[in-house]
């Protein structure tokens, strides 16, 4: 997790992959996910097994999270 930006609230569980470069905001990362470098996510409810492209920006509301569910976003 060097160089990966997490601010104010998430929760990154065991077994991920986040790698140098990608923010995390207030987002909850589950175990088997993969954020690559560039990657944006906030406000995010990462499901298992999810793989999050190079540069991708993701964005939910506090009221609203965004839910990935397994799949991969390149």
């Amino acid at each position: 997790f060097r160089r990966v930006l997490f601010r104010s609230n998430s929760i990154i569980f065991r077994g991920c992959t986040v790698e140098e470069g990608a923010v995390v905001r207030n987002s909850i990362i589950m175990p088997n996910d993969v954020i690559t470098k560039g990657a944006q996510l906030e406000n995010v409810i990462c499901d298992k097994f999810v793989n999050i492209g190079e540069g991708v920006r993701l964005y939910g509301s506090a009221l609203r999270p965004l839910i990935v569910t397994r799949k991969q976003y390149s």
